[in-house]
């Protein structure tokens, strides 16, 4: 019984799981859709095609080229193959498998858990299946084969070879292959085994669906997989069993699926059947031609090899007949069922009219009323026997065709058909009595299409009898017509007109939640009074007051928890009264808001009436307005809780004023420091980045110290240019002579424009008066003899640039001379000399104080901003030091006393024991009244009860003597003794 148990457990949650999947796919019957379908087909058979011309099945390599390049997925295989090797397909295909088995159990937990929170799953299995079982099904099952396929081709590339080396022998099941070929075996049989089951389940069993795929559709694709694993894997046995008997085993397959696809014509679209019917011909055609090539290569009838290729070529040409042939005989078996209906429907008119006859001279006054529902005479065991012409009566030879043509006669989509349509179904289950298909087809007709709920409920109780001996695919429609019914009954509770599974299943998991959390709260908060009734005051022990602190603490949790939930289920399912219903009680009872609970009822009270098609929403609405205008003030209509609402109102801002208007002042006080810390840092932070790091720093300083650092470094350029120009001119060089000359030139431009946006850009009085008062010191050649001369920084460094510009403009000639004597050379030349005396005696120096004098400059930018972030962070710590003060002085004290829990005890403390008592059995009573919602047999034990109470209350009374007063009002009676009057939903 429990292996009994867990199969049927793990059969609902695959059935739940496959469902859902279908329900979340659309289908727009679109002619743009009607074609990717086509096209998927298309795809599938190519793969198929070329898997049944294989080489092992008597095909020559030619053949099986030609036949190779026309599939689109293996045209994709051969270029990946080209880029990456060949057995990275193998890992791919594994890695897909083990992915999408891996993402069906997950998504089998998710559902068997009821958690809608992860909706990806499901989404990437859909994506899974529609790619790796519809398209690309064959190619899959190829790749997983890798490793075994140099066992049956020679083409391929061997997996041996790839593990062993090249030279190594085709040996898939020894070591270390069968690491990867056990493996395969494995995964091969899971998809194989998934794929058919999603084949034969993954349909739509409302025969009213825009999908594609019918209720028969599984039973016949189902089979073509079944023929495509064949193909696939029967070739390795073609050399023990010989390929003639594994191409006649394809043949007959193929032969089983043409006459299954011609008896059923299982897809909603004759468009879909018509090229299913085309493609299963053509491959009913090759498995035919396979057959025919083996034999007559078995028989060694090919003498030559031309004529070989030419039959091969004639039988591949002949493609396009069989495909036509398909067509024809599919298109030919539906005008046949076409006919059929219209004799029929010419026996169903007359019957209709004789009995019609009957009842009009039966009643004179209403004829036609007596019409029955059905017109197919009942026949017993008795009377079929002795009716000698009882095999020509029947409408239908089998129950396939009774139930192809209930299925051909609804798609006409003729609503006036659906009496003859009923008519056409009962003549079938009469001819046919034990056919589980139409029974399955009456049952889905009478949910979906004539909306007969108690003629379905009847046959849906009739299979379930013997549900477990229905094939697998009758009992996913019969779980999948109770799931629709019982979302069908779920739309007035959850208030959506299109309830699908998920919303369910939303439905179900947050209103439990909601509703668990909802009666913890209520236990809470009815153990923290059932302490408070019994005891001493006087004498608790700190683990009773910790107790009570914790029911409190326990009771603030779960409330937070359901109102939640309930806010989260009100967003989607505001229209649902149930719910409506159950957060009015949760707010009236838990949140201790009698006005928005008042509110919240009339809102569902007016959804009620709504449903029951009443008129009442004027009415709701002047009520509502009526009980807001009362509420403004006290009159002695206003019930219990309203006027001790109103009671503790009048003093409650009296209770800890003090501390409260001091937590209040701290607050502000609080509020002001840190907008004063948020200032004072961003203000000052800022100022320094802008004033300061950016502006002074960034461009003034660090970018001028670096331009120095070049203007330092062209002086030594310098030199070795003018070393250059010797050493060219020796060599007679004209070439890099110019060169250097050109570049001096630069060199003398580029000092000059720098040292103008250094004196225009001078960002202290430290480096003005260097540029102007700094006096430098160098010798200048002058006739035959060498000059001191003296000049401000800023002279100095314009007329350096100078000598730089007239020593390159030496000619060639002059250059080639050793001779250096001043009172020889030009004018040029002595500025050479000049640039070798002066540059490492007095420009370099010069250039090293001056980038001094702009490192001193930053490093007095530097002091400052450290002074300004110091001031910062000390005003801000004052701040802190302040803010802190007035917390530890004020919060102490006043939260202690404004501690909610805590004030909750005291004051439940100084309730009287009866007060408390009565407070407990209220709240004993909310239990017991959400106990009796959840339970029926629990409020049927009530209402008898209820009803034994109230007939001795009669008998034992004394005549006008006024009835006990019983619990369980929703308001306790007003409470005597203690302080005034307590409100029964006080919760802490």
């Amino acid at each position: 019984m429990l292996l009994a148990h867990h199969i049927e457990v793990m059969k609902n949650t695959a059935f739940g799981l496959i469902y859902v999947m279908g329900e979340g796919s659309t289908f727009n019957s679109t002619p743009s859709a009607e074609r990717k379908l086509m096209l998927i087909m298309l795809v599938d058979y190519l793969q198929v095609q070329r898997i049944i011309c294989a080489r092992l099945y008597g095909w020559t390599k030619e053949t099986q080229d030609i036949v190779a390049n026309t599939d689109v997925v293996y045209l994709c295989t051969n270029l990946i193959s080209k880029v990456v090797p060949h057995y990275s397909l193998f890992i791919v295909a594994s890695l897909l498998v083990i992915l999408c088995l891996t993402d069906t159990f997950y998504a089998a937990h998710l559902f068997k858990k009821g958690s809608i929170d992860r909706m990806w799953p499901l989404k990437v299995l859909r994506f899974l299946v529609a790619t790796m079982v519809t398209t690309a099904f064959s190619s899959i099952i190829k790749w997983l084969m890798i490793p075994t396929n140099c066992l049956v081709t020679e083409d391929a590339p061997s997996f041996s070879v790839a593990v062993r080396g090249e030279g190594a022998e085709c040996t898939p099941f020894a070591m270390p292959e069968v690491l990867a070929t056990a493996p395969m075996i494995l995964l091969g049989i899971a998809y194989v085994t998934f794929a058919l089951i999603t084949s034969h389940l993954s349909f739509e069993c409302n025969p009213l669906s825009r999908q594609p795929r019918a209720s028969s559709t599984g039973r016949v694709e189902v089979l073509f997989a079944l023929v495509k694993v064949s193909g696939t894997v029967l070739i390795y046995f073609a050399d023990y069993i010989t390929p003639v008997a594994v191409t006649a085993i394809i043949f007959l397959g193929s032969v089983h699926v043409f006459r299954a696809h011609l008896s059923r014509l299982p897809w909603h679209d004759q468009k879909i059947n018509l090229l299913r019917g085309g493609v299963l011909g053509c491959v009913m055609h090759l498995s035919a031609s396979s057959c025919v090539v083996t034999i007559l290569a078995a028989a060694g009838v090919w003498q030559d090899g031309g004529t070989q290729q030419g039959v091969q070529w004639a039988l591949i040409g002949l493609l396009p007949v069989a495909f036509m042939v398909g067509v024809w005989l599919v298109q030919r078996r539906r005008d046949a069922i076409v006919d059929k209906i219209s004799r029929l429907r010419g026996d169903w008119e007359a019957q209709r009219a004789a009995h019609q006859t009957i009842d009009s001279g039966d009643n004179h006054e209403s004829p036609g009323v007596g019409v029955p529902v059905s017109l197919v005479p009942k026949k017993t065991m008795y009377t079929s026997f002795f009716d000698p012409t009882l095999d020509s009566k029947r409408a239908f030879k089998s129950s396939i065709e009774a139930h192809t043509a209930a299925r051909v006669l609804l798609n006409e989509r003729s609503e006036s058909n659906l009496p003859f349509l009923r008519y056409v179904l009962q003549r079938g289950i009469e001819e046919h009595p034990d056919c589980h298909d139409l029974k399955i087809l009456q049952l889905t007709f009478e949910r979906f299409v004539f909306n007969n709920s108690l003629n379905a409920a009847e046959a849906e109780k009739n299979l379930r009898r013997r549900l477990n001996a229905l094939p697998i695919d009758y009992q996913y429609v019969c779980y999948v017509v109770d799931r629709k019914a019982t979302q069908a009954s779920a739309q007035e509770t959850i208030g959506l007109g299109n309830v699908t599974s998920m919303h369910l299943m939303e439905w179900g998991a947050g209103i439990e939640r909601a509703k668990k959390a909802h009666l913890a709260a209520i236990h809470h908060i009815r153990d923290f009074w059932r302490q408070l009734r019994k005891g001493s005051r006087t004498r608790m022990d700190k683990s009773d007051v910790s107790d009570m602190l914790k029911k409190l603490a326990e009771f603030e949790r779960c409330s937070d928890e359901a109102k939640r939930e309930y806010e989260t289920l009100l967003l989607n399912y505001s229209s649902s009264a149930e719910l409506l219903q159950a957060y009015a009680g949760f707010v009236d009872n838990v949140l201790n808001d009698s006005r928005t609970a008042d509110k919240v009822r009339a809102q569902a009270m007016a959804l009620d009436d709504k449903d029951e098609g009443s008129d009442q929403d004027a009415d709701m609405q002047l009520i509502l307005e009526q009980a807001c205008a009362q509420s403004a003030g006290t009159s002695t209509n206003d019930n219990q809780r309203v006027r001790t609402f109103k009671w503790l109102d009048s003093f409650s801002p009296t209770i800890l004023g003090s501390e409260q208007s001091r937590v209040i002042s701290l607050e502000r006080k609080v509020r002001a420091f840190v907008f004063l810390l948020v200032v004072v840092s961003t203000v000052g932070f800022v100022l320094i980045d802008l004033g300061l790091l950016t502006e002074e720093a960034m461009f003034k300083n660090i970018e001028l110290i670096d331009k120095t650092g070049v203007n330092r470094g062209y002086g030594i350029i310098a030199s070795y240019e003018l070393r250059d120009l010797f050493l060219a001119a020796r060599k007679d060089d004209r070439a890099k002579f110019d060169y250097a000359s050109d570049y001096l030139h630069t060199i003398s431009k580029k000092l000059t424009a720098q040292h103008i946006i250094n004196y225009e850009a001078l960002g202290s009085a430290d480096l003005a008066d260097f540029y102007n008062n700094r006096i430098c010191h160098f010798v200048v050649p002058i006739a035959d003899t060498w000059v001191n001369r003296t000049m401000n920084y800023w002279e100095y460094g314009n007329e350096y640039s100078r000598h730089f510009a007239r020593a390159g403009s030496a000619t060639f000639e002059e250059m080639k001379s050793l001779d250096m004597r001043l009172v020889n050379i030009s004018a040029e030349k002595a500025n050479i000399h000049f640039v070798f005396e002066n540059t490492h005696h007095n420009y370099i120096p010069t250039m090293e104080e001056l980038l001094s004098k702009y490192e001193d400059n930053v490093a007095s930018l530097g002091n400052l901003a450290s002074q300004s972030v110091q001031v910062i962070v000390a005003i801000n710590s004052l701040l802190v030091i302040l803010m802190s003060f007035f917390v530890i002085r004020t919060l102490p004290a006043s939260l202690k006393a404004l501690q909610s829990r805590a004030l909750g005890c005291s004051f439940a403390l100084s309730l009287p024991r009866n007060v408390c008592l009565r407070i407990f059995k209220h709240y004993e009573d909310i239990v017991l009244q959400m106990r009796i919602i959840e339970d029926e047999e629990m409020a049927a034990q009530m209402i008898q009860d209820d009803n034994l109470h109230d007939n001795n209350m009669h008998e034992g009374s004394a005549p006008g003597s006024p009835p006990e007063r019983r619990g369980g009002s929703s308001s306790p009676p007003e409470m005597e003794g203690g302080s005034g009057r307590a409100s029964p939903g006080m919760s802490g």
